[in-house]
C-alpha cells in the first residue's frame, strides 16, 4: 500500500508520523571505506495494538562540502553503500541504497543539499515505539574530504489502529 492509498480494511484509519533524529554537525567521508554512525531516532506515541505497514528511512544534509582538489563523489565501485537502520543492539538493514557518484561536488567547494526518502519498506525492523540506531553503511569518496553538513536520519511510519 503506498502512501495515497486507502487500507483494504473498510473502515480501518490509517495513521503516517514523521520521527526525525537530532541534527549533527557534519559526517565525513575519506577515501577509506567505513561505517559512519548516525543519530538515534525516538519512536514514541504509537498506539498499543497499531499494526505498522509502512516504515521508510529518510536522510537529510544541508550541504556538501569537498575539501579536495579535485572533483568529489561517493565511490561505490565494488560495494553497496547504504542509511542502514537497526533497532538498538539488533542487526542493521538497508533503508536507502546509495549509488556511484552520489554527492558529486566541485573541486574546493561546496554544494546544496537534499533529503533523501528510500523505497525499502524497514517495517520488518522498525515494528513500533522504541530508539533506532542509524548509519552510512560501506562509505568512501574519490579523495579526501567529502563532508555532509547538517545530517539528520528520520523514519516516516504508516500504521493501522488494530
Amino acid at each position: 500500500m503506498g502512501f495515497g492509498d486507502r487500507p483494504s480494511t473498510p473502515g480501518a484509519r490509517v495513521d503516517r508520523r514523521l520521527f526525525w533524529s537530532m541534527p549533527q554537525a557534519s559526517r565525513t567521508m575519506t577515501t577509506v571505506t567505513s561505517d559512519l554512525a548516525l543519530n538515534d531516532v525516538v519512536v514514541s506515541g504509537i498506539p498499543t495494538g497499531a499494526v505498522i505497514s509502512r516504515a521508510l528511512v529518510l536522510f537529510k544534509y544541508g550541504s556538501l562540502e569537498n575539501s579536495n582538489a579535485a572533483v568529489n563523489d561517493l565511490d561505490a565501485a565494488a560495494l553497496s553503500p547504504a542509511v542502514q537502520v537497526r533497532v538498538a543492539a539488533g542487526a542493521y538493514i538497508d533503508g536507502i541504497d546509495l549509488v556511484d557518484e552520489m554527492f558529486s561536488v566541485a573541486a574546493s567547494a561546496r554544494g546544496g543539499g537534499d533529503l533523501l526518502v528510500g523505497a525499502i519498506n524497514v517495517q520488518a525492523q522498525v515494528n513500533g515505539n522504541g530508539t533506532y540506531n542509524f548509519q552510512l553503511d560501506d562509505v568512501r569518496a574519490t579523495g579526501n574530504n567529502l563532508l555532509l553538513h547538517d545530517v539528520q536520519t528520520g523514519l516516516l511510519i504508516e500504521w493501522t489502529n488494530g
